[in-house]
């Protein structure tokens, strides 16, 4: 792909001449030269050595005049090419070009069109950039290229000259439009897909993703997309989105439920956090990352379904779950993260599966409602201040050998630990909290 545009370059060889007419001054003086541009009254040409100079436009024939005339207006080199696709015969061939309001532009030969780059536009040249760095460019000779001009293709020092053959529009030339039937969301179309980027802040009561738009599928919610929307109570999101973004739905205080679409493989950081009317989360089963932070801080959230297909459960995904009492870690995630369950005080008794090998720093800090819990013998370590402030827990049972201990496990908090008897690295005390068997459990 990076080399998209040296690859014709560097193979074409053939080079055409110069569209040369004999200019003729008020004076009666003429000169041979090839037509460059005409900005502001100055007319460019350049004669058969190469050499550019430059002529008022009055002070040429009336039929220079009228010549010049007949081109188009000059104007913004930008105005005149973004948003469409330019066809150059390159070799005999032809090869199309678009120009995207985004700054990428595409091309290829045989119906095959891929990415190239970025482009910036500086005066009459294209210039191609690749990972930033300039990488070769299109000289036009005029701001208002027309079907038949040459251009000057390719790196600097290898430029070829090459013929436009076609000039058409791109299909949707903005990047961003809003929806006619509501005009509080937003979206962009790229690569044949939607992606929502924004709603209004104002946007008040349900809201209803379309799958489709244009006709084309609506496969993700960009970062930040309903940021700060207050006012809305309901989402749904259609089965065609694939991900939502970070701070997705950051703060939408209002937000009450919300269907996630079964297509959805990634929810991003901070995606739900602070939905402080949220009360319940069913996530489907194509879901297998959730971010860090995802539904934090959902302080009316009760009770939330995960399936068995998440496999990675980020940092503090149910911080400060206050009214969260209801929740089963599947048994596809192999971690507890820090600070997962940190600040969830209505949380009495967790399930944590066979899968998870380790416990993360903070990871249940100030469950205060939590009175006991097992933990499964393929967990390996805990980490600091996993049960920091567990001021109701009093029993945590093990089922395998004596894991790895952070510090202050137990900080603040009483349990007594119940082992196996046939457990190893059990002593009297772990962690500092008495050790006995779970045959003396009451």
């Amino acid at each position: 792909m990076k080399k998209i545009i040296p690859f014709l370059i560097l193979c074409l060889i053939a080079t055409c001449n110069a569209e040369l007419r004999t200019w003729t001054a008020v004076n009666g003086k003429e000169v041979e030269a090839e037509f460059v541009s005409r900005e502001k009254g100055v007319v460019k040409l350049k004669l058969k050595s190469g050499k550019v100079f430059e002529v008022p436009f009055d002070k040429l024939s009336e039929l220079d005049q009228e010549f010049l005339k007949a081109k188009p207006s000059s104007g913004s080199l930008a105005e005149n090419i973004v948003g469409k696709v330019m066809t150059f015969v390159i070799e005999g061939n032809d090869f199309p070009i678009h120009f995207y309001g985004n700054g990428i532009m595409r091309g290829g030969e045989s119906g095959i069109i891929v990415d190239i780059g970025t482009y910036k536009i500086e005066g009459n040249e294209v210039l191609i950039l690749l990972e930033g760095k300039r990488n070769g460019g299109i000289s036009f000779s005029s701001s208002s290229p027309k079907v038949g001009d040459q251009v000057e293709f390719g790196p600097e020092e290898e430029k070829i000259k090459v013929k436009i053959t076609k000039i058409e529009h791109i299909a949707e030339t903005k990047a961003v439009k809003e929806m006619p039937l509501n005009p509080n969301l937003k979206y962009e179309i790229k690569d044949g897909t939607v992606s929502i980027t924004g709603c209004n802040e104002g946007a008040l009561g349900k809201l209803v993703i379309p799958a489709t738009i244009e006709g084309k599928s609506v496969s993700s919610i960009k970062k930040d997309a309903f940021y700060d929307c207050m006012s809305l109570t309901s989402i749904t999101i259609p089965d065609s989105v694939t991900s939502i973004g970070s701070n997705a739905f950051y703060k939408c205080t209002s937000l009450e439920s919300i269907k996630i679409g079964d297509s959805v493989t990634t929810i991003g950081r901070n995606a739900f956090e602070k939905c402080s009317s949220l009360r319940i989360i069913i996530v489907p089963d194509s879901v297998t990352s959730i971010g860090d932070l995802a539904f934090g801080r959902c302080t009316k959230l009760t009770s939330v379904t995960i399936p068995h297909s998440v496999t990675s459960i980020g940092f503090g995904v149910f911080l400060n779950c206050e009214n969260l009492n209801n929740i089963k870690i599947p048994d596809s995630a192999t971690s507890i993260a820090g600070r997962s369950f940190s600040g969830c005080t209505s949380l009495t008794n967790i399930t944590i599966p066979d899968s998870v090998t380790s416990i993360a720093g903070y990871a249940f800090q100030n469950c205060t409602s939590l009175n006991s819990i097992i933990i499964p013998d393929s967990v390996t370590s805990i980490g600091d201040f996993a049960f920091l402030s567990c001021s109701a827990l009093t029993a945590v049972t093990f089922h395998g050998d004596s894991p790895k201990v952070g510090n202050d496990v137990f900080l603040d908090a009483t349990p007594t630990i119940y082992r196996k008897p046939e457990a190893k690295g059990w002593g009297d005390n772990w962690a500092g909290r008495p050790v006995k068997l779970i045959s003396e459990k009451p």
